[in-house]
């Protein structure tokens, strides 16, 4: 019966594309990311009209997130700012300057303060968050992770012209110094200073421009 369904679907979509150019499905996708993006942007601290966010996203605690010009927030991309977990109160704050493009996919969360400067690149499935669930002590072992209450060691600001490539982690209490690129994968626990390139799980820098 599945297969009976996918190949239906299948002559559909090839039925439909001589009447339907592929470009006009793209541009009613855009308009549809335009009017949801209109339409939720009251929910924000503050929101500028000549950004966007694109269909699937998520977010919570709008009320603490910023974001600038002329910046897009990738497919199904996920931003929460949490003021209250588990019955403890926090007092997070997400800033997103201009012309910043996250990529798809993306997952930004704080309880204390997160701030990503101008003319920031993310490639898809990067993790931005400046807290965890609990310590790793003997007194949350038999406590449920998601039960635990969240600490953060300190806010995560990231500079102006910063590219971070693909599937990162920045984790908290970390500096990204402006101009610098973070490689795919990496695991950023440290600050990296501007004008670097830092690679690896944990980065650290393999090069840098005076």
């Amino acid at each position: 019966m599945k297969k009976v369904v996918l190949n239906i679907v299948w002559f559909f979509g090839n039925f439909f594309k001589f009447f339907i150019a592929y470009k006009l499905i793209r541009f009613l996708i855009r308009i549809n990311d335009r009017f949801r993006t209109a339409f939720i942007s009251s929910e924000f601290k503050t929101f500028s009209k000549s950004s966007v966010i694109q269909h699937g996203f998520y977010f919570l605690g709008g009320k603490y997130i910023s974001i600038g010009n002329y910046s897009n927030i990738g497919r199904r991309g996920v931003i929460t700012a949490w003021d209250n977990y588990c019955g403890i109160r926090y007092n997070p704050e997400i800033i997103i300057g201009d012309n910043v493009s996250i990529g798809a996919d993306c997952h930004i969360t704080s309880i204390n303060k997160i701030v990503i400067g101008n003319n920031v690149l993310t490639g898809t499935k990067v993790t931005i968050t400046d807290n965890s669930h609990g310590e790793f002590s003997q007194n949350n072992l038999n406590i449920p992770p998601e039960k635990r209450k969240l600490i953060s060691d300190g806010p995560v600001i990231i500079g102006d012209n910063v590219w971070i490539g693909d599937k990162v982690t920045i984790l908290p209490n970390v500096i990204v110094g402006n101009n610098s690129i973070i490689g795919a994968n990496s695991v950023v626990t440290k600050s990296i200073p501007p004008n670097s390139v830092a690679v690896g799980i944990p980065a650290k820098v393999i090069k840098s421009l005076q």
